[in-house]
């Protein structure tokens, strides 16, 4: 009858412990996912809106670097694909129809992100991202067999407990049973005594050496998430640094500028952001930005031509 009790309750903790750490593996995945479609999507946004396939395209291998991204898709909001990064394999995996509902759907091995490009508070287009599962269900898997080799460490201890009488056996079961409760409600500090280096005794050790396992996966997981932000803020703060004199605008309206515009025209940032771009320009340059603006809306092919500009102090 003791040993009966024993094998239901730790196949109750077994199922709660697994289910809570699947459950906190795969959302800390799709998190992951998430925050690497929304940098990409930020990475690509101004060369989506001039269409500029090669810049786009520089941007997916680089997110695209990451082993758990399947595939990268950018398309319009019709739903047009503009370029891709293993298009034939996202379509497999029929991407289009994955993220109807929601912005991120959870597969057996794929997690489906669907995030928007924004510009000006504007959406321009769709990226939708493929992250791979499999790394978080081999880890899942070991953890598994962990877990079972434990819960059948623990059955035995559980019969050999059943025949010993008396609070020495009773009062250390009481204590891990409880152990095994916080663990399950979240609570990866928890540690089992080990007073003894009898069979309890190795079994707290392996339940110590269970959760530590655990933890570690969870820290791991966290650090990657940790990670991805980095990379996006490194990835932001290049831009911005680039030596090349980058001015970007819509309507003739400066939405974009980097910090080489300070040793070109003599301008910071913020004196340029939201202004006119002819507001910049040298009068007798007008006709030949106009003439090139025309063409390139038209589709022609623009040759890079030279322009005056106006700086803070000079011509």
């Amino acid at each position: 009858m003791i040993t009966i009790l024993f094998f239901l309750i730790t196949t109750v903790m077994f199922n709660i412990l697994f289910s809570h750490a699947k459950l906190r593996a795969i959302e800390t995945t799709k998190d992951n996912a998430q925050d690497l479609a929304r940098m990409t999507a930020f990475g690509i946004r101004a060369a989506l809106d001039f269409r500029l396939e090669e810049e786009i395209n520089s941007v997916l291998q680089l997110s695209a670097q990451n082993e758990e991204v399947i595939f990268l898709v950018v398309a319009e909001n019709s739903g047009e694909v503009i370029t891709a990064n293993n298009l034939d394999t996202a379509r497999l995996l029929n991407y289009s129809v994955r993220n109807t509902a929601s912005s991120a759907f959870v597969g057996d091995s794929v997690i489906f992100i669907k995030t928007p490009v924004m510009l000006e508070n504007k959406e321009i287009g769709q990226l939708y991202l493929g992250y791979s599962l499999m790394t978080t269900n081999l880890q899942l898997i070991e953890l598994q067999k962990g877990i079972i080799f434990t819960s059948l460490v623990f059955i035995f201890l559980g019969f050999l407990g059943s025949l010993a009488i008396g609070r020495i056996v009773a009062i250390p079961i009481t204590k891990l049973v409880k152990s095994f409760e916080k663990v399950s409600e979240g609570d990866l500090k928890e540690r089992a005594e080990v007073k003894s280096s009898d069979e309890f005794g190795k079994l707290s050790e392996s339940f110590n050496a269970m959760v530590e396992s655990l933890e570690f996966a969870v820290s791991e997981l966290a650090t990657s998430n940790t990670l991805i932000r980095e990379s996006e803020q490194l990835y932001k703060e290049l831009v911005a640094k680039l030596p090349d004199f980058v001015i970007l605008h819509r309507h003739q309206k400066i939405f974009l500028v980097n910090d080489a515009i300070k040793d070109v025209m003599g301008y910071d940032n913020v004196e340029v952001l939201g202004k006119n771009i002819f507001d910049f320009i040298a009068p007798e340059s007008y006709q030949i930005v106009d003439e090139k603006n025309r063409m390139r809306l038209e589709g022609h092919e623009v040759e890079p031509y030279e322009i005056e500009l106006i700086t803070k102090i000079r011509k």
